[in-house]
């Protein structure tokens, strides 16, 4: 199995900082270059079968729709390309009307990456780019059924992200800000990824990284409209990872290979996808209420949340809460489910197991053993929330609006993480200063944080809200390990109307009367 890249190399206009190979081309040029790629196609097809199509540039969008329909037909007849395989074309906001996002998705292309650079005019303007910010919002803005988001991230793909004055400093996070002029969303400062959903059809939303790399100085996430899946403040790791160097080049598992040095799974933690810390604040209003389907994360998926910068004073995994919000689940730390994926061929069967490679040779994929306990409970720290967490509510010092008390509501709320443990010195105390409705449970701790002994898989590990009971201060013990303070606290219970429609909105889940279909109004 492989994955085709297919480079077009033409743009309107060369922008100053670019390196890749790119030129002003006439329509000779780019019917020439086109043929050229049949050509290539005919030439090394029928070999091996290719999963994955990927059009960068330059900005591919500038060639016709009907060139880019032809060359996905002969990936699918020369390398079996399949219709449910994964199709990205590089697209710049300018090239992207109603029409050709229409053709785009007519002609096969299911996955988008949009250039858009920078969310700031003066910058954009500083890096030579011809498109603006309206031009960003009509490329996004759009009907559902023609562009579809599947995952939205805040960060890089195997990347750090950490802003750096011209001779390479590292800029301050007390430095990482928005002009004035240019934040009136009141996006705050010290955060280097930055993500706000405001419309469009969502599924889920990472504030941080995929595979790899850290978020210095942490990621905020703005959600204000309905997510269909989850959110999470950190980065998605939910991967299985190799330490085999046989592997570090191959096309399946290469992108997920780390090298193991002394420890393996010391490397493998650091590895992981990291954000200094989060804030995510959801809001909506009293004509559009603003729902999370599946679960939101303060945290990441099968990612770490820890603290690196000295200049950052106190990190926190944050959740801002504002008005008309509706939510299912709440976890204020990571989510580690797929961390512990027991199945035949889950994460934990992966570092147990053998993989086949490119050439079609089995290769042992991990040298972690993750049966010892030592390993293993090492392991679980690469899911653990290691900063603190924390609850605030929208107020004129931290949002345009003030919260209106009852107006959010949570189904199961969690202090710490899924699966994901909580590891922290000292006391943890979490303060809901305003009043919120409860219509599940509302849970301290973790949720599922002990994993069980499987034969030949892992060990036994106990985790939940783990650390020392003494404060940093004066050393002694604290007889609380987590304090949850309430304010106005409302227990209701209810369920969806709808679990396949959750825009309906909640029911009480309780009956008037005998009659199973009596139910109490909401």
């Amino acid at each position: 199995m492989i994955g085709l890249y297919i480079h077009v190399p033409f743009c309107a206009s060369k922008c100053p900082y670019c390196n890749f190979y790119s030129f002003r081309a006439n329509k000779k040029q780019k019917d020439a270059y086109f043929s050229a790629i049949l050509d290539e196609i005919r030439k090394r097809g029928g070999k091996k079968r290719a999963n994955t199509l990927y059009f960068g540039g330059g900005t591919p969008t500038l060639l016709e729709s009907d060139k880019i329909n032809k060359i996905v037909k002969y990936v699918a007849y020369y390398f079996g390309l399949g219709c449910d395989d994964e199709i990205t074309i590089e697209a710049n906001p300018k090239t992207l009307s109603q029409k050709k996002l229409f053709e785009l998705k007519k002609a096969g292309v299911n996955r988008l990456s949009i250039g858009v650079q920078s969310g700031l005019e003066s910058e954009l303007k500083a890096l030579g780019r011809k498109h603006n910010l309206r031009d960003v919002e009509n490329a996004v803005t759009t009907d559902a059924d023609v562009l579809w988001i599947n995952n939205v991230y805040g960060g890089c793909r195997k990347a750090n992200v950490q802003p750096l004055y011209a001779d390479g400093t590292p800029v301050p996070t007390s430095s990482i800000k928005l002009p004035d002029s240019e934040n009136q969303g009141q996006v705050p400062a010290g955060f280097s990824a930055r993500v706000r959903v405001l419309k469009g059809y969502v599924n889920n939303v990472y504030g941080g990284n995929d595979i790899s790399g850290t978020v210095y100085g942490g990621n905020t996430v703005g959600i204000f409209t309905t997510i269909h899946g989850n959110v999470y403040g950190g980065g998605n790791g939910s991967y299985a990872y190799t330490d085999n160097p046989d592997l570090a080049n191959d096309a399946t598992w290469g992108d997920f290979y780390y090298a193991a040095g002394d420890n393996s799974v010391e490397a493998l933690n650091a590895h992981r996808p990291n954000a200094e810390r989060v804030s995510i604040r959801v809001s909506g209003t009293d004509t559009k209420r603003t729902i999370v389907e599946g679960a939101l994360y303060a945290g990441g998926n099968s990612a770490t949340l820890e603290k690196i910068s000295a200049d950052i004073k106190k990190a926190t995994a944050e959740l801002k809460i504002g008005s008309y919000v509706t939510i299912d689940k709440v976890f204020l730390g990571n989510n580690g489910e797929d961390m512990v994926d027991a199945s035949a061929n889950g994460t934990l069967a992966k570092y147990a197991g053998s993989v086949t490679n490119d050439a079609g040779v089995s290769k042992e994929f991990s040298s972690l053993d993750l049966t010892d306990e030592d390993t293993f409970k090492k392991y679980m720290e690469g899911c653990a929330l290691k900063i603190d967490p924390d609850v605030v509510f929208d107020d004129l010092s931290n949002s345009t609006s003030v919260y209106v008390p009852y107006s959010t509501q949570f189904g199961s709320f969690y202090c710490g993480g899924n699966v994901g443990s909580i590891i922290k010195d000292g006391v943890v105390t979490v303060n809901f200063e305003d009043k919120v409705i409860i219509y599940d449970k509302l849970v301290a701790g973790c949720n599922n944080a002990n994993v069980p002994f499987r034969e030949g898989l892992n060990a036994a590990y106990e985790g939940g809200v783990l650390g020392t009971f003494a404060t940093p201060e004066n050393g002694k013990d604290i007889g609380n390990k987590l304090i949850l303070n309430l304010s106005g606290l409302k227990i209701q219970p209810k369920r969806w109307v709808d679990e396949t429609n959750k825009t309906l909105g909640l029911e009480w889940n309780t009956f008037i009367g005998d009659a199973p279909n009596q139910i109490a109004s909401n």
